[in-house]
């Protein structure tokens, strides 16, 4: 009794599974447009009357559940029985392959069909859709062919048209068969044979002998949805993805500078300006690769090969990298920032900018230097206006014969009377050095940064100026010579009167003495071109 009714359940099973498989199909069918109410109708026929009873009961059974809920409660299990219901008709649904039309189920539902399965799987799937698209491109094919024949040029349009319709198929098949491929691909089976057939069957083949026709094609192509309209529409989506990156990116960038002027504001101008031109520069790169998958490059190869060339484009930028490191290290520590007087690199000048890979100086002849951050941190850096003051280094030196006390006093009045020169700290006078011709002063008075060079112009014309009223006088660099015993000096033109010259010796000038200063005349500058008598 208990194998019966083991077995009688058994059978209720799959006649259970039997009819929904056919409800399955009988929507499909519905879906295509044609009746099925006999269908139906059989189906409920040929159900046993207990089985009627018990879902009667259990209708009875849920409605009463129903009217016992609270309207919260009623509405959750109204949401989950929709939820149920989904899930069921999916996977009620019948493989993609096996529908009518696969072609145009979406994308992502065949890959999410794809994902669970083997490869052995993937490849018979690949087969069935390399069968659908050698079908499809025979189709196409006679239709070109019959286009071909120039009997009716209205009936040669229709068929060009319904062959471009035909080439959307093929082309939508492909976009399925590339996901295929790609699955197979991650399994790690090689698709080049799928992909070398795609290759070879698809495009249509331009009829170049017969312009009228070359013409319909052109315009069928155009105005169809797998041909013009399509292209049109990538690369007005690409124009206009690229284009909304780009106010993006300007957008972000002056974002990121008002932050963190906001945050901080002592930020640096240039670390804020190289930091927001970073932020917009990887907002274009992701709106560059946004743009090319909009226009249906795949960019996934493009990723890889990249990630591939990453060591070779690393070793063959080495300066650059290092060059990137150090304005990253000149960001960081900020030893100088944008409008500094800057000595670095070997450039001495005002810092007009700075990027990750060089520093922009602007010398004092008005000349843009360009100097490697790589350069300018491995060196000593000066930064001349990095303080709010300055010392002004001036040497003044008097003659020996003059006084001291008069010189310092004259230097003291004019430093003093300086508006530009601060009274703290104060300034420093005194006698430095005696040298080889002068008494030297060092003059060091204080100068806000961008006052310092009035002052040093200002106090040495000043000074020379009071020296020269006052009679102190400035000398210029002279050396005595002291030599034992007496020397006779003999004047170049007395040794000349005192020699005698012989006749024969002169032959190409007259002979004639030098000028008062004792320069040699035309014959001594002749004379070692003259013959030897």
């Amino acid at each position: 009794m208990a194998a019966f009714t083991a077995r009688r359940e058994l059978a209720k099973e799959r006649i259970q599974l039997l009819v929904e498989r056919l409800n399955v199909g009988l929507d499909l069918v519905e879906r295509r447009g044609d009746s099925v109410v006999a269908e139906r109708a059989y189906l409920s026929a040929i159900r046993s009357p207990r089985a009627s009873e018990q879902k009667a009961a259990e209708e009875d059974a849920k409605r009463q559940a129903e009217a016992a809920l609270t309207e919260e409660e009623r509405l959750h299990a109204a949401k989950a029985e929709a939820i149920a219901k989904a899930v069921e008709g999916v996977q009620r649904d019948l493989p993609v392959h096996e529908r009518p039309d696969p072609w145009t189920v979406p994308v992502r539902e065949l890959e999410l069909e794809l994902q669970p399965l083997q490869t052995a799987e993937i490849k018979e799937r690949a087969d069935i859709w390399a069968g659908l698209l050698e079908q499809k491109v025979r189709e196409r094919n006679r239709l070109l062919l019959a286009a071909d024949r120039p009997d009716n040029a209205e009936i040669s349009a229709d068929l060009t048209a319904k062959a471009t319709d035909a080439e959307a198929v093929i082309q939508a098949i492909v976009e399925r068969m590339e996901v295929l491929l790609r699955m197979m691909e991650k399994r790690g089976d090689d698709p080049s044979g799928y992909r070398q057939y795609i290759t070879d069957v698809t495009g249509i083949k331009l009829n170049l002998t017969d312009f009228d026709v070359l013409g319909k094609q052109a315009w069928a192509w155009t105005i169809s949805e797998a041909g013009g309209i399509r292209w049109a529409t990538r690369i007005l989506g690409f124009l206009a993805t690229l284009l909304v990156f780009w106010y993006a990116s300007k957008l972000i960038g002056r974002g990121v500078g008002a932050a963190m002027t906001r945050l901080n504001k002592d930020v640096s101008p240039m670390l804020r300006d190289v930091f927001a031109g970073v932020v917009r520069n990887i907002v274009m790169i992701v709106g560059v690769v946004v743009s090319l998958g909009v226009l249906g490059v795949n960019i996934t190869p493009l990723v890889a090969a990249l990630g591939a060339a990453g060591l070779v484009i690393g070793l063959a930028l080495q300066g650059t990298l290092s060059n990137f490191a150090s304005g990253l290290l000149i960001l960081m520590n900020k030893p100088f920032d944008v409008g500094d007087v800057v000595s670095a690199g070997g450039v001495t000048g005002k810092v007009d900018g700075l990027s990750l890979v060089s520093t922009r100086i602007m010398t004092f002849d008005n000349q843009a230097m360009y100097v490697p951050n790589n350069q300018v941190w491995n060196g000593v850096i000066t930064n001349l206006t990095g303080q709010t003051t300055r010392r002004v280094d001036l040497v003044f030196g008097i003659a020996y014969k003059d006084d001291i006390g008069t010189a310092e006093a004259i230097i003291s009045d004019i430093v003093s009377k300086h508006p530009k020169a601060l009274k703290d700290p104060a300034p420093v006078i005194k006698v430095h050095e005696l040298g080889e011709s002068s008494v030297n002063f060092i003059v060091r008075p204080w100068a806000a940064t961008g006052d310092y060079w009035d002052v040093y112009w200002d106090i040495t014309r000043q000074v020379k100026e009071r020296f020269d009223a006052e009679g102190v006088g400035i000398p210029f660099p002279q050396r005595d010579l002291h030599v034992p015993g007496q020397i006779e000096v003999v004047l170049a033109e007395r040794r000349a009167a005192e020699t005698p010259i012989p006749k024969a010796a002169v032959r190409t000038a007259p002979v004639t003495t030098g000028s008062a200063r004792g320069e040699p005349g035309p014959a001594d500058q002749n004379d070692d071109e003259a013959e030897p008598a």
